[in-house]
C-alpha cells in the first residue's frame, strides 16, 4: 500500500511558513492498494488538495474512492465541499461512518453543506455519492479489509484498520487514553505496519487539556509498544506547533522509541509488502526444491523435508489470516509432499477469518490426499477445532497431552523460527 498525508493538522494554522513543513491542512489520507484502489481516510481540508491530483492524474477518467469518516468534527469534514470530483459526473464515492443514535454518516455529511453554512447543496454534486453506516468489527470492502473500533473522543469517534496484500496500517486521529491505553485500540492495533496515531499535545501541555479528547507522543508510543507496531507516525499536529516546536518534539518522542516519524506535509511512506515481485524473487531465490526453509518478515516459517510440509504458524492474526499465508501454503501442496503439519506454537488464539483460511487449506489437503497434522495446539485452540469440526477431518496434538484422533502417530516437529 502506498500511504500520501494530504493534512495533518488538528485545525488550520494561521498562514506561516514555519507551519507548513508539518503541513497547513487538516486530516486527509490518501490510500493506494497494490491493485490501485483508492481509499481516503477523514476529508479535511486537505481533500481539496487531493481532489486536484486526482483530476489531474485522471484525466477525464473516472474517479471511485471509498472515504472512511473517523468522526464529525469539523476539521475532518471540512473539506469535502471542495473536492472538485464530487461535482463531476461519472464519479462515485462511497461513504463509510460510525453509526450513532444521535447521527448517521449521511446526515453529517449533508449537513456540512447546508443553507446555514454553504451556498451549494449536496444535491447539486453531480458524482454518484453513496452512503453507508458502519459499526465496530471487520468489513471486507472489495478485497480490502477494514477493522473498525470505537475511540475515546468527544461525541465518538473511531479507528480503522486497513488490510490488504499482507500487510496493515491503523488511523487513529482522534482520542484520549486517560489514565489507561485503550485495550480495543491496543488489539486494533496489533502488529501493524503503520500506526497513526493523535499525539496532539506534548506531555507538558495535556495536563491543561485533559478531557479534550486528544493524546501525546508518549500515549501513541505506548499502543505502539503494547501493540507490536513496526512504525509510529504522530499525526493531528496542533495549530500552534510550529516545524522547529515539532522537530523538537519528534527528537523527544525518537528517544523514547526510535521507529517513530511525523506526519510532514504531502509525506509518502509505502508498506513493505507493496512490491510483491520483489517478494516472489525472495521466495524464488531460497532455492525451493527439494528440502528447502524460509522465513518471511510476517513471522512465519516453510519447512519441507522429503514427504512433508512443515509450517510454523504465525503469532499474528492478521497474518495467519491473510490471503499470502495462504497461498503461500497453497503453494508447497505439490507432490512429493503427503503431509501438512502446521505448528500452533506462537498462536494463542483464532478468529473466524483465520478458520476460513485453515478450511481452505484442508479442503486443498482433501483433494490431494495430504494429510493434515497440526501440533502444539493450546487448550483454547483445541476446543475451537473440535467445535468446528476441525478434529473429525485432521489430526491434532496438543502441547501437553499428545494426539487426539484415533490411530494418529506423533510428529516431528522442524519448524523453526528463523531471522
Amino acid at each position: 500500500m502506498m500511504l500520501k498525508f494530504w493534512g495533518a493538522r488538528g485545525s488550520i494554522p494561521t498562514p506561516d511558513p514555519e507551519c507548513m513543513r508539518y503541513g497547513g491542512d487538516t486530516s486527509c489520507l490518501e490510500v493506494r492498494t497494490s491493485n490501485e484502489r483508492l481509499l481516503i481516510l477523514d476529508a479535511g481540508t486537505g481533500i481539496r488538495r487531493l481532489g486536484i491530483d486526482l483530476e489531474e492524474k485522471a484525466q477525464g477518467k473516472p474517479i471511485t474512492a471509498d472515504i472512511f469518516i473517523t468522526h464529525g468534527h469539523w476539521d475532518h469534514i471540512q473539506g469535502f465541499p471542495f473536492f472538485r470530483p464530487a461535482y463531476k459526473a461519472g464519479n462515485q464515492f462511497t461513504f463509510y461512518g460510525l453509526f450513532k443514535v444521535d447521527g448517521r454518516v449521511e446526515e453529517s455529511m449533508k449537513g456540512l453543506m447546508g443553507q446555514l453554512y454553504f451556498p451549494v447543496s449536496m444535491d447539486n454534486m453531480a458524482s454518484e455519492l453513496v452512503f453507508k453506516d458502519i459499526l465496530e468489527g471487520e468489513k471486507d470492502v472489495e478485497g480490502v479489509r477494514v477493522s473498525t473500533c470505537v475511540v475515546n473522543h468527544p461525541q465518538g469517534a473511531v479507528a480503522y484498520r486497513i488490510e490488504h496484500g499482507g500487510t496493515a496500517i491503523v488511523y487513529c486521529p482522534d482520542t484520549e487514553h486517560g489514565d489507561q491505553l485503550q485495550p480495543k485500540l491496543i488489539e486494533l492495533s496489533r502488529e501493524a505496519e503503520y500506526l497513526i496515531h493523535d499525539a496532539h499535545y506534548s506531555p507538558e501541555e495535556y495536563p491543561m487539556y485533559r478531557g479534550w479528547g486528544h493524546s501525546t507522543y508518549r500515549e501513541a508510543i505506548g499502543v505502539a509498544k503494547a501493540a507490536g507496531v513496526q512504525n509510529l507516525v504522530l499525526f493531528h499536529h496542533a495549530p500552534e506547533h510550529h516545524d522547529k516546536f515539532l522537530d523538537e518534539l519528534l527528537d523527544r518522542a525518537r528517544q523514547e522509541w526510535p521507529h517513530t516519524i511525523a506526519a510532514t506535509r504531502d509525506l509518502v511512506v509505502k508498506t513493505r509488502s507493496t512490491d510483491t515481485a520483489l517478494r516472489q524473487k525472495a521466495i524464488s531465490d531460497a532455492q525451493r526444491s527439494a528440502d528447502f526453509s524460509w522465513f518471511v518478515p510476517q513471522g512465519y516459517s516453510v519447512q519441507r523435508a522429503g514427504e512433508d510440509l512443515h509450517v510454523l504458524c504465525p503469532p499474528s492474526r492478521t497474518v495467519l489470516a491473510s490471503n499470502s499465508f495462504q497461498e503461500d501454503i497453497l503453494r508447497e501442496l505439490v507432490p512429493p509432499v503427503k503431509k501438512l503439519i502446521m505448528d500452533f506454537t506462537l498462536v494463542d488464539r483464532l478468529n473466524s477469518v483465520c478458520l476460513g483460511v485453515l478450511g481452505r487449506i484442508l479442503a486443498s489437503c482433501q483433494k490431494k490426499e495430504i494429510r493434515l497434522v497440526f501440533v502444539n495446539v493450546n487448550e483454547y485452540l483445541l476446543e475451537i477445532l473440535k467445535v468446528t469440526r476441525f478434529s473429525e477431518v485432521a489430526t491434532i496434538e496438543t502441547k501437553t497431552t499428545g494426539s487426539t484422533s484415533p490411530g494418529a502417530s506423533t510428529s516431528t516437529i522442524l519448524g523453526q523460527r528463523r531471522s
